[in-house]
C-alpha cells in the first residue's frame, strides 16, 4: 500500500512537471509568433500613417490649385502619380515624430521611401488614391 502511494506521488510530479514544461513552451511559441505579428502590425500601422501623409500633401498643395490650372496640373499625372520620399514631404507637410521614430526604427531610408498619390479625374477633394513604397531594412 505505501509503495503505491509512492509510485502515485512519483507520477504526480512527473504530471507537474510536464504540465510546467508544456506552458513555458507554448508561451515561448506565442510570444515569438506574437513578435512576427507585431512587426506585421508595425509595418500596417506605419503604411497608414504615410498614406495619411500623402492625404495631407495632395489637398494641402495640388487639390487647393485653382480649378483651370489644378485639371491641367493634376491630369498630367493619373497614369504615373505625384511622388515623394520623405525627405521632401517632410519639408511640406507636418509628419508627427511617432511616424519618423518608426521610420528610425526600422531603419528606413527616408529618400527611398516613397508616397505616390494618384490623382483621378473630375479631380475633386476625394478623387485620389496613396499608395506607400517602404525601403526598410526591417
Amino acid at each position: 500500500m505505501k509503495k503505491m502511494k509512492n509510485n502515485k506521488n512519483l507520477l504526480m510530479i512527473i504530471g507537474i512537471i510536464v504540465l510546467i514544461v508544456v506552458i513555458v513552451g507554448v508561451i515561448i511559441f506565442a510570444n515569438s509568433n506574437n513578435g512576427d505579428m507585431k512587426s506585421k502590425i508595425d509595418s500596417k500601422t506605419l503604411e497608414d500613417k504615410l498614406k495619411e501623409i500623402g492625404k495631407d500633401f495632395y489637398s494641402g498643395y495640388y487639390h487647393n490649385l485653382e480649378e483651370s490650372t489644378r485639371n491641367d496640373t493634376l491630369s498630367g499625372f493619373v497614369d504615373n502619380g505625384i511622388r515623394i520620399d520623405i525627405t521632401n514631404v517632410q519639408l511640406l507637410v507636418d509628419v508627427d515624430q511617432s511616424t519618423l521614430d518608426q521610420l528610425k526604427k526600422d531603419k528606413c531610408n527616408f529618400d527611398e521611401t516613397k508616397i505616390t498619390v494618384y490623382p483621378k479625374s473630375p479631380f475633386g477633394e476625394n478623387d485620389y488614391s496613396v499608395s506607400v513604397e517602404l525601403s526598410c531594412q526591417k
